[in-house]
């Protein structure tokens, strides 16, 4: 398993310094106080670089173990309810809006990764959308889907 992730790890590094290659000749901003073409690639760049970095340092770091390579059918399970909530999410979001949606997909996301407090899934699942609505709304100037909450909350 360490071998397949510092693998995965190389080539996702090799994936991202394409990628930001490729995009760093992207016109700049045509419009006053709008993000300009080129940043949301270098965001994406920044991120799959350091996930690859961070999963690098994991698989050098992890001792091997005869477990590791055990098949995980709760794995494969796990994965399927997620592309099934993730399917589910991209449905709705344009009926439902950012907020609305990505409540409930955020809490199912945490409870597949092992959160069982009721507590701490309506807490972190509602604010982390408020604060990725906040940072993409306000920092980004990115209007995210609606939905219904206009006709909610007037």
């Amino acid at each position: 398993m360490n071998q397949r992730n510092i693998a995965a790890a190389v080539m996702l590094m090799l994936f991202s310094i394409t990628y930001g290659y490729l995009t760093s000749e992207l016109p700049r901003r045509t419009l006053p106080n709008t993000p300009d073409p080129a940043f949301m690639p270098w965001i994406n760049t920044a991120l799959l670089a350091g996930l690859s970095l961070m999963l690098l340092a994991g698989g050098l770091r992890a001792q091997q173990s005869d477990l590791a390579d055990a098949p995980n059918p709760a794995g494969k399970t796990r994965a399927g309810v997620f592309l099934a909530a993730f399917v589910g999410y991209i449905v709705v979001l344009p009926v439902l809006g950012f907020v609305l949606s990505s409540i409930p997909f955020f809490a199912v996301t945490m409870m597949l990764f092992g959160e069982r407090r009721k507590s701490w899934l309506l807490l972190g699942s509602t604010v982390a959308t408020l604060l990725l609505f906040a940072l993409f709304r306000h920092v980004f100037g990115i209007v995210l889907p609606r939905g219904v909450m206009p006709a909610i909350f007037g």
